[in-house]
């Protein structure tokens, strides 16, 4: 079912931040095989998933060919899935991610699939780069999609604590027991990962 014209690599370099992909972005959908998935699923740069044609066994001990056909995908909170299956295996795939990993390369440690453009639907090779934590968050900072700190209705601190957090000298461990906190959210506050927009506020206050 088409034919592969072209297959982003890692040889070519990784698809990380936003200067690699201008060229890609009128490039034709082409496909390659899913890894795991061989023979089975195909994924496009344009983040569809096909099945391929492949035989099946019919009554009788005979075979007939079963037609390959686009997988339907659905969005579960703001990501679009699809799942894949072969005997003994169901895969709840994460469609942006499985284009990254096809096209491009695995996942670098540490990081995360980013959506360049803000839509976490746009599953397009030229939408997508790996990047981290902190760039996801500049993302949605410029996106406007980003909750900040109180207003997310999953925080659990004020902006004061959060601050209180970032300029602790103590251990991590001593800052989660004094906020009634887990270790992680100290961390990802440290690391920008949560309340990322007052890192720059303090730098911007000590003149750094």
């Amino acid at each position: 079912m088409g034919e592969i014209r072209h297959v982003w690599t890692i040889s070519e370099g990784p698809l990380i931040g936003y200067n690699n992909v201008s060229h890609l972005m009128d490039m034709e959908e082409t496909w390659a095989q899913i890894k795991g998935f061989e023979g089975i699923y195909e994924i496009s740069t344009f983040g569809r998933i096909r099945s391929l044609d492949r035989p099946q066994r019919v009554r009788g001990n005979g075979i007939s060919l079963q037609k390959g056909q686009t997988l339907k995908q659905w969005k579960q909170g703001s990501y679009m899935y699809c799942d894949l299956r072969k005997p003994g295996i169901k895969q709840r795939a994460r469609i942006h991610v499985v284009v990254l990993e096809t096209f491009v390369c695995p996942r670098p440690s540490g990081m995360i699939a980013c959506h360049n453009n803000g839509d976490s639907t746009d599953n397009r090779l030229c939408n997508l780069r790996w990047g981290t934590h902190k760039d996801n968050a500049k993302d949605k900072i410029l996106h406007g999609t980003h909750q900040y700190g109180e207003s997310c209705p999953r925080s659990k601190l004020t902006e004061a604590q959060a601050i209180a957090i970032l300029e602790s000298t103590k251990t991590y461990a001593e800052i989660a027991k004094d906020h009634g906190v887990c270790k992680s959210t100290v961390t990802h506050i440290k690391t920008g990962r949560n309340w990322p927009h007052l890192q720059a506020r303090l730098a911007k206050r000590h003149g750094l």
